[in-house]
Formats: structure tokens, sequence, C-alpha cells
């Protein structure tokens, strides 16, 4: 598989929303992010971990001890294929299966919050509420005996953010976050071109809620007074 980040269109998109900002209140934020997920289906356990992602955000003071942030989450191109061949009794070589996939995934993050201790101290407590809308498009072209199938989903996580920064010197801080997920939505739909089955019954549409989702993060992140 192959994913193609863009952290430089993530610097553009958010620093243009604050470039009309009359008071320099605003820092550059870049995250290391880490991804646990579990998975549960009848006698199946999946786990899967994830370290090292880098996403790029914007904080903004806003009055009294109240702050906002943007980021953008994700970013990403998809493109991956296999393909599986087999031999005729007459030598003749034929692609028996396989597939190719491709698509693009966007997700973005708003947090509203406030600073449980004075702006000026050295390390700062707070606490923010966060929510990640996000959509994913994905077609998947089999190389034989099946039926091209696309599929949309939008996404929508809700969370609270204890987070701790600390003061290394005027402009720099650092911060450590752990986003606790209460809810996370799903609207899903996928069409199946089969020319077979009338037009209608072609797309299924599907609905996920659930209430503290089975997975974790967290943020290591270096600030920057722009």
């Amino acid at each position: 598989m192959q994913k193609f980040h863009f952290p430089l269109i993530a610097i553009l998109m958010l620093s243009g929303y604050f470039s009309q900002a009359q008071e320099k209140r605003t820092h550059l934020k870049l995250y290391t992010n880490y991804h646990h997920e579990s998975t549960s289906k009848m006698l199946y356990d999946h786990n899967e971990s994830s370290f090292g992602r880098i996403t790029i955000a914007l904080n903004q003071k806003l009055k009294g001890r109240w702050f906002q942030e943007f980021e953008l989450s994700n970013i990403s191109l998809i493109s991956e294929g296999e393909t599986q061949r087999n031999i005729r009794s007459d030598s003749s070589i034929y692609v028996s299966s396989g597939y190719e996939t491709k698509g693009f995934n966007v997700a973005l993050r708003y947090e509203f919050g406030l600073l449980l201790a004075n702006p000026n101290s050295r390390v700062r407590p707070a606490m923010s509420l966060a929510a990640r809308p996000g959509f994913d498009y994905t077609v998947l072209e089999p190389r034989a005996g099946s039926f091209d199938r696309s599929t949309r989903t939008f996404d929508l996580l809700i969370s609270l953010v204890p987070r701790v920064s600390y003061r290394l010197a005027n402009r720099v801080n650092v911060e450590v976050n752990f986003p606790f997920h209460l809810t996370r939505s799903q609207w899903i739909s996928t069409y199946i071109d089969n020319p077979q089955v009338p037009e209608r019954q072609k797309r299924n549409r599907e609905n996920k809620h659930k209430i503290i989702p089975r997975f974790f993060d967290a943020r290591l992140g270096l600030s920057i007074a722009l």
C-alpha cells in the first residue's frame, strides 16, 4: 500500500485561517501520535498499534483562559493492488484473481478548551472537548470474477482531551495529551456495480454508533509561538 501525506499542505491550509489575527496569540504545533486499537468478533481478536505519525495543528488563545485548536489529522491517497495468475493446460497464462484499490482519506480536528492554571505558569494543565470529522472514499476494482465496489464513509469522533504543557523557552512548549474518546459515529455507503440487479439495489447504507470506542490515542507535541 502507498500513502502520500502532505504536511506542507497542512501548514498552508491551517495557517491561512489565522493570518488575519491582530494579536500574535497563535502557536504552531507538531504532534507525534500513538494509536492502539482492539477488535473482537466472535472467536477473532485483532490488535493494532502505530507510533510516529506526524500531524500539524494551530492553537489560538482566546479571551481569558479559553483556547481553540485546529488540526489536519490526516490527508492521504491510497493505492494498492495484487494479481494472481495461473497457467492453463496449454501453458498460457491467465489472471485468476486479484484487485486494485484506490482512494483517499481526510480528517480534521477542532478543539475548544480551558486552561486550568495561570497562562504564565511554566506547567499548564488544560481540558478540552474535541470533534474530529473525517471522510474516506475507496474504490475496489477486481481483476476477475467480481464487480467494482466503491465505499464512502463519513466519520465523527467526539473526545475529551486532558493535556499538560511545559514551557521550555519564551516561545517554545512541549505538551502531552491523552484523548478520551466518548462516541464515534460512522455513516457508510457501499455501491456494487452489478449490472444484473436494479439500480436501487446496488447501494447499501449502514450507520454505526459506538459509546467509548475501543481504541486509545496519545500525542506528544512541540509548540512554537508565531
